[in-house]
């Protein structure tokens, strides 16, 4: 099945790479990184062309920038092993300077945010929001809902006397 937009090969390794330092170690199984990749693809193909490009460039940048990087010995990010790019990360996100801190924080969120929107992650968090929505429903209609329905009359009346 389609999604509308797919990863170049090239690009694609660099967005694993991303989410296998980025998505939390514990849980970040093989099959995780690849559906939130493949998640990643969705979420491209719902963005403008213009931004779904900028995107594109900024981890193209963010792989590229390595190289300029403490300890990483010229290399691209895709490049480097797990300790470099686990560090490169960290560095970009907790001691970079401006631009770069940006691209790395922007990055991380779009990359994190389709990891934890995948239903097995959901489910091993005990993330069930239609459980909750229902039970603060309940109680905010056993609390207020006089007052709401009183409110609700208001307008009402209010409305036919215009």
């Amino acid at each position: 099945m389609s999604n509308g937009y797919t990863l170049s090969r090239p690009l694609a390794r660099i967005v694993t790479r991303f989410a296998e330092v980025v998505c939390p170690p514990e849980n970040a199984s093989e099959q995780l990184v690849v559906a939130t990749v493949k998640g990643l693809e969705s979420y491209l193909s719902g963005l403008p062309r213009s931004m779904r490009v900028m995107l594109i460039v900024l981890f193209v940048l963010f792989d590229q920038q390595a190289r300029f990087a403490r300890r990483t010995r010229f290399r691209r990010f895709v490049n480097l092993g797990q300790a470099a790019s686990d560090e490169y990360v960290h560095e970009c996100l907790a001691r970079s300077p401006g631009m770069r801190r940006t691209i790395a924080t922007t990055l991380k969120g779009i990359v994190t945010f389709n990891y934890y929107e995948l239903p097995e992650v959901k489910a091993r968090l005990g993330y069930v929001p239609d459980a909750y929505i229902a039970s603060v429903s309940e109680r905010r209609l056993r609390l207020h809902g006089e007052d709401v329905r009183r409110g609700e009359a208001a307008l009402l009346a209010n409305g036919d006397e215009q």
